[in-house]
């Protein structure tokens, strides 16, 4: 696929006309900025410990998944709530950097932000202060994407647009990571489900996994359930299946599933099948495991970790 090398500004909503860029793909969800700080083991209650290092870098699965599949080839715009504060600069400057991709920001009180806790396992502990009073925009639409990812969040905002896109052949593709009330209400309407067990086993309201897989596959034709070290199951195109885990030395899970969706995208716009878009996905988001964070990630993407380096 033929990348593009524009570079386009951010639209902030208080715009009087704002007409949404031709992409590949067009992320809408959460824009974070992610502070983290690695650690031997998680603390205790009361307990003091000191970090080895920190990092800031962007976070947010729509927001992650977005810019993956951008260093994989597509041109992107992602829809966001930013604010003017510390947070919302750091997000706005970073993605600045990406080319043939565009920010559109819904305006908002506070920008999201979390503290991510790293343990030497790789593994993560999340706590998150999400966006305040998020307000709608309208967009014009020229020309839709071939895909739109959703996280479920500002779905109010951006429903309408999601359907009218929808019709105008636009294939959606849900991150369900909770059932939260946005991944609910899109949950119908999506072509694609990438959900998290922890999505899979609250929705089905069954506890364990293969139960609920069971209860889930019967109601959505194309599902993917995501379980960390576990690999994944999936429904596809009428076939029962997993994706095993790549067995890696894993520094940092932290943004693994948002990853995962990006790299899927970029298969389906490589006119992969979807179980070779699921064993790509797989592979990349292990290889991001062994990476300190989601800035070394993408930086190696697209460059010496080209789409074609995973097939």
């Amino acid at each position: 696929m033929e990348k593009e090398t524009r570079e386009d500004p951010p639209y902030s909503c208080s715009s009087k006309k704002m007409i949404l860029p031709s992409c590949h793909l067009l992320g809408i969800g959460l824009s974070v900025l992610d502070s983290s700080l690695y650690i031997d083991s998680h603390p205790q209650i009361d307990e003091k410990i000191e970090a080895h290092h920190s990092s800031e870098s962007l976070g947010g699965p729509a927001c992650i998944g977005t810019l993956t599949a951008n260093h994989l080839g597509l041109s992107t715009v992602l829809i966001s709530a930013i604010a003017k504060d510390y947070p919302g600069d750091f997000i706005r400057n970073k993605q600045r950097h990406f080319k043939s991709h565009s920010l559109i920001e819904l305006e908002t009180d506070q920008t999201p932000h979390a503290t991510i806790l790293v343990s030497s396992t790789g593994e993560r502990s999340v706590i998150a202060s999400l966006a305040k009073n998020v307000r709608p925009l309208k967009l014009e639409v020229s020309t839709p994407p071939q895909y739109i990812l959703v996280d479920g969040r500002y779905i109010d905002c951006c429903f309408e647009l999601i359907m009218d896109l929808k019709k105008l052949g636009s294939q959606v593709i849900l991150d369900a990571g909770s059932a939260n009330p946005g991944v609910l209400r899109i949950l119908p309407h999506a072509d694609i489900i990438i959900g998290s067990q922890k999505f899979a086993l609250h929705h089905s309201r069954k506890d364990n996994i293969e139960d609920a897989f069971s209860v889930l596959k019967e109601t959505y034709e194309q599902i993917i359930i995501t379980m960390g070290a576990e690999g994944a199951k999936y429904s596809l195109d009428g076939d029962l299946g997993s994706f095993p885990a790549e067995k890696v030395k894993v520094l940092n899970s932290n943004g693994a599933g948002d990853v995962f969706h990006g790299a899927f995208i970029a298969g389906l716009a490589n006119k992969l099948s979807l179980k070779e878009c699921g064993k790509v996905a797989t592979r990349v988001a292990a290889w991001h495991c062994t990476q300190e964070n989601i800035s070394e990630s993408l930086k190696k993407l697209g460059s010496s970790q080209p789409f074609s380096s995973f097939l």
